[in-house]
């Protein structure tokens, strides 16, 4: 499985190379020009669960956690997850360590996600610090890295929920690059994730049970790819049956994705 800039093993199983999704309207893969011209006046609902992980009662790492046993609070749970990916590469080896232990039920070797986090870095020249580096090893004045998903800006699809037990399908827009002092982006890029999620309930909070592709063979994206603001409809009209768009969904580009003044 390719994962299009994001190395970390705990999210390996999950789709996040951009490119165009198959043609097939059934629910689960992008519907054709045409399906989707018939359903673009239609919006996509609501969920109950929110982006924003509302329902969080306590935080590991500076990242939500503490859920109830609801549908909706398994939903934020594993959102919260998915949009972590890039944050725990950038994040201390402790850090990293202390969530994956407390939001999995079965975590990788911490080696493992230690060497993921480096080669991350590598990939886009970041100090251990967050710093850019330039070919010199020298920290870029002026410019910051950002790496940063929005489930507002995605979907979640409830495929079974039971006591203890949930499987769900998420589908978000991950901004990555590098942006100036005021975070408006100089060279940002969004990448599409996608993947279906089983959670469990235990010792009182919702983990990561197991990650899989689940029905898809690509993310489903946008005719623009690169544009991660997505009208209520577009999605509808993407997506089709059964998906819920977040309770605090939005249709507004983030600031990282608008494009910095000209100096």
């Amino acid at each position: 499985m390719a994962a299009g800039g994001g190395l970390l093993l705990v999210l390996a199983l999950l789709t996040f190379r951009s490119g165009p999704g198959p043609d097939a309207d059934d629910g689960k893969t992008k519907p054709t020009g045409e399906a989707s011209a018939r359903r673009s006046a239609v919006e996509i609902k609501r969920g109950s669960a929110t982006g924003a992980a509302v329902l969080a009662t306590r935080s590991v790492a500076g990242l939500p956690r503490g859920f109830p046993p609801s549908e909706a609070g398994a939903v934020e749970a594993g959102a919260a997850f998915v949009a972590s990916v890039y944050d725990l590469h950038r994040m201390p080896a402790a850090e990293r360590w202390a969530y994956v232990r407390d939001a999995m039920t079965d975590p990788p070797p911490k080696r493992r996600l230690d060497t993921d986090a480096v080669a991350f870095r590598a990939n886009y020249r970041l100090a251990e610090t967050g710093e850019i580096l330039d070919v010199t090893g020298e920290a870029v004045p002026g410019v910051r890295f950002t790496s940063r998903c929005h489930p507002e800006l995605g979907a979640y699809r409830v495929e079974d929920f039971e006591a203890g037990r949930a499987e769900v399908d998420y589908w978000m827009p991950c901004l990555l690059g590098t942006v100036d002092e005021a975070g408006q982006a100089l060279h940002v890029q969004t990448r599409w994730q996608m993947g279906r999620m089983a959670l469990r309930w235990h010792e009182n909070d919702w983990r990561v049970d197991e990650l899989a592709r689940g029905p898809f063979d690509e993310p489903v994206t946008p005719p623009d790819e690169g544009e991660p603001a997505t009208t209520l409809a577009e999605r509808a009209a993407l997506l089709g049956a059964g998906w819920l768009a977040f309770a605090d969904a939005s249709e507004r580009r983030p600031a990282e994705a608008e494009s910095a003044a000209p100096r």
